[in-house]
């Protein structure tokens, strides 16, 4: 896991990414009651895969974060108040299933916007075939789910710098 603290800069390029497209789409893509908090979340997240990764470009298509040569990366993460476990869940709600990403990356943004841990990285393919469903209603201690959606622990993504190494390698040999 990696962790990345997020400068006043990271934060007002995040800010204006996130009042762009609230103007262009709306609440769309987020299930958060307070969706310019998440937005902030998430915009952080990319800010902090950039500095992290500058070998992935930021993608022109709104429907995937990052590109790396035919790869695209789409970052998820969730606000918290701590730095996250390996036992935390990688959550995607059920529409992520129709969304072109060939890879996820999965962070956890402080709430206060200081901090993003960069939790690990996935293929969609993998991702779906291992996560679990949680259908909407289910219950889980005093926790009951409000949309469905699909959960994998930490634990079972792959450190980013390893994925990219491998696919770099795919790249050089497929010419």
């Amino acid at each position: 896991m990696l962790e990345v603290r997020i400068t006043e800069e990271m934060k007002t390029r995040a800010k204006d990414k996130a009042r762009k497209l609230q103007g262009a789409y709306g609440d769309h893509g987020t299930h958060r009651i307070d969706s310019t908090r998440r937005r902030m979340t998430g915009f952080a997240a990319e800010e902090a895969i950039k500095q992290a990764y500058p070998i992935l470009t930021p993608s022109l298509d709104v429907s995937v974060d990052f590109r790396l040569g035919k790869y695209t990366f789409d970052v998820k993460s969730q606000g918290c108040n701590k730095p996250p476990q390996g036992n935390y869940s990688a959550t995607l709600y059920e529409e992520q299933r129709l969304r072109a990403a060939t890879y996820y990356i999965f962070c956890r943004t402080k709430n206060d916007l200081s901090t993003v841990w960069i939790c690990g990285a996935i293929s969609k393919h993998r991702f779906f075939d291992l996560a679990l469903l949680k259908e909407k209603g289910t219950s889980a201690g005093n926790f009951i789910y409000d949309n469905t959606r699909y959960e994998l622990s930490y634990d079972q993504l792959t450190d980013v710098n390893v994925v990219l190494d491998a696919l770099l390698k795919r790249r050089k040999k497929n010419g």
